[in-house]
């Protein structure tokens, strides 16, 4: 006869071995279905995976579409190397504080600002840089000015304007074509740079509707206007004098004796990240808006609360009745849509005294 506690290590037994029996008797029958089993947890893991990663490019999506310079435009930030700033704009669209001390600090009248804008003009293009003067000087600012003569009418002509512009009379080009007055720009840049002044490179077909100074007022290398064609353009450009961006000129003239394009140049070179160290904005292209956009009908009606600072006549489409005259079919745009400013009266530019230079 067994006694109570063998009794009862019998029964223990006994339940182990029925557990052991029912689990090896399940795990027989369902073996197959467990690589069944692991494929699903994987499969259901996955997808939440990709549920969450999706509800944070939405989110990624949605910033950005506040943005509209990167919906409208498809422009792609490198955010190490390009500043995604909507440079000196406050929150609400209104300039900030820091951009107004900046430009008060920086920016004044006097000759020795340390400020240039710098242009370049030819004969036929009189017309067009007296519009530019004209649209600066309804905003009542008068920043150092100088603007390069590419042959003689033009130096003559512009001597007409005001004694208080800049000029200097570019050298003749060796030949046709030849890209001497932009090597002669940008060597000009260089020497005013070294001389510890900052640029603004601005070409003469742009209008000014609003003070652009207090838009440069972080303290990045450079500030580049934009267009969906050449991307980053030279035709209005900031560049402050620092170490970075002179290495930068020197290393752009260089390239544009292997290139007939400046814009292609300055493109390669951030592309390419030529000088790592340099640091540059994009200038608000809903702010510093390319004539692709402004001067179609239906860009306009689409932002007609845009307030523009500065217009650029480039990017017309031209017509065959045009004759490929982009002098005429530039003005004709500006005079539709109300930037044309020439008139009688005489310019009344109030900043520093004139200095003319011949270049040798």
């Amino acid at each position: 006869m067994l006694m109570p506690y063998e009794y009862m290590k019998m029964q223990r037994l006994q339940s182990i071995r029925r557990k052991s029996l029912i689990f090896r008797t399940l795990l027989q029958r369902w073996a197959f279905l467990m690589p069944v089993v692991l494929i699903g947890v994987f499969v259901i893991g996955h997808v939440l995976t990709k549920q969450q990663s999706v509800e944070v490019h939405h989110v990624q999506k949605k910033a950005m579409s506040n943005e509209e310079v990167n919906t409208e435009y498809g422009m792609h930030y490198n955010t190490a190397y390009e500043s995604m700033d909507r440079v000196g704009l406050g929150i609400d669209g209104s300039s900030t504080s820091e951009s107004n001390d900046t430009y008060k600090s920086t920016i004044n009248n006097d000759k020795e600002s340390g400020f240039t804008v710098l242009a370049m003009s030819s004969y036929s293009y009189v017309d067009m840089t007296e519009n530019w003067l004209r649209s600066i000087e309804t905003l009542h600012i008068y920043p150092n000015i100088t603007i390069i003569a590419t042959d003689l009418a033009a130096y003559n002509e512009l001597t007409k304007f005001s004694d208080s512009l800049s000029l200097i009379q570019a050298p003749t080009p060796r030949k046709p074509g030849d890209r001497s007055y932009t090597h002669f720009r940008w060597k000009y840049v260089l020497d005013l740079l070294q001389r510890n002044q900052d640029v603004l490179v601005s070409d003469v077909d742009t209008v000014w509707l609003e003070n652009p100074f207090p838009y440069f007022w972080n303290r990045n290398d450079m500030f580049i206007s934009w267009n969906p064609i050449s991307k980053r353009c030279p035709g209005l450009i900031f560049l402050r004098s620092t170490q970075n961006t002179i290495q930068f000129v020197k290393e752009f003239i260089n390239r544009l004796s292997k290139e007939d394009s400046d814009t292609k140049v300055l493109n390669f070179m951030i592309d390419n990240q030529v000088i790592p160290t340099l640091t540059y904005s994009i200038l608000d292209p809903l702010r510093f808006i390319s004539g692709w956009f402004y001067f179609n009908d239906d860009w306009r009606t689409r932002h007609a609360n845009v307030s523009p600072v500065v217009i650029h006549a480039n990017g017309i489409n031209m017509t065959s009745k045009d004759a490929f005259d982009w002098h005429d079919v530039k003005v004709k745009h500006l005079k539709k849509y109300g930037l044309w400013f020439n008139g009688n009266a005489k310019l009344t530019w109030e900043a520093g005294t004139a200095s003319f230079v011949v270049a040798k």
